[in-house]
Formats: structure tokens, sequence, C-alpha cells
């Protein structure tokens, strides 16, 4: 019993510890917002709607991360000078989906394509093309 209770403390002292371990500092972050128009075809290739949408997100290069505002994207597959490459889970009330997104970051352009899968409206995909900019 007592070697359980040690090893239990032992447990949630570390985890404590390796909460705090590192903290992303926003404010030293490159912020890019990018600008573009979301194409939302049906399942026979039909256009379902077109929308103009932005994100904005924050660049951290020394440790290879990008965040979506302040939330942390997981799903990098690729991060380096010359394009960030990345997957982002998009879920609604009535919808979930995934987009595979690359950001050109020598030209500043933004490339995604996704699928979203909807309770009522079944499975719809997606293209976007746009632009991004650096905001200082």
């Amino acid at each position: 019993m007592k070697r359980n209770f040690i090893i239990l403390t032992l447990f949630l002292t570390s985890t404590l510890a390796l909460a705090n371990e590192f903290v992303p500092e926003f404010a030293n972050m490159q912020t890019l917002r990018c600008d573009f128009e979301e194409t939302l075809y049906n399942e026979d290739n039909s256009i379902a709607s077109t929308s103009k949408k932005f994100r904005i997100y924050k660049l951290d290069d020394a440790n290879k991360k990008i965040y979506l505002q302040k939330e942390p994207i997981d799903d990098i597959f690729y991060y380096d000078n010359d394009k960030i490459e990345f997957s982002a889970r998009i879920m609604t009330d009535d919808s979930i989906g995934r987009n595979n997104i690359l950001i050109n970051r020598q030209s500043l352009k933004y490339n995604a394509h996704g699928q979203i899968t909807y309770d009522f409206f079944g499975n719809k995909y997606t293209k976007s093309n746009g632009n991004c900019k650096i905001i200082p």
C-alpha cells in the first residue's frame, strides 16, 4: 500500500512538472494571416457553396510549431523556411472535417483540400486557395 502511494505521488509530481515544461511565447512569434476562398463540393463534384474565410496562424520557427490563433496544431508534416504542411481538424455541432494545408512561405500562397462529414448532408469535400501576409 505504501509503495503504491509513493508511485502515485511520483507520477503526479512528474506530471505537474512536465505540464509547465513548455510554454509558448506568442509575443515572439511571427503572425501570419491567410485569406482564402473555399469551395465546397458535393459527392457528385457539383459545387455546393463558395465562401471567403481567413485564418490567423502563429509561427514558432525555433520549435517548428504552428498555432491556429493560440491553439496548437499537432499534425505537422513539414515545417521549414520554404513551406509548412499540416493537417487541421474542424469540428462543429453538425460536422467533422479534416483539411490538409500547405502554406508556401516564399510566395505566401495558401492551398488546402479536405473532407467534411455532415450529420444530415453526407460527405462533401473542399478546395481552398488564397494568399497570406505577415502581420507585424
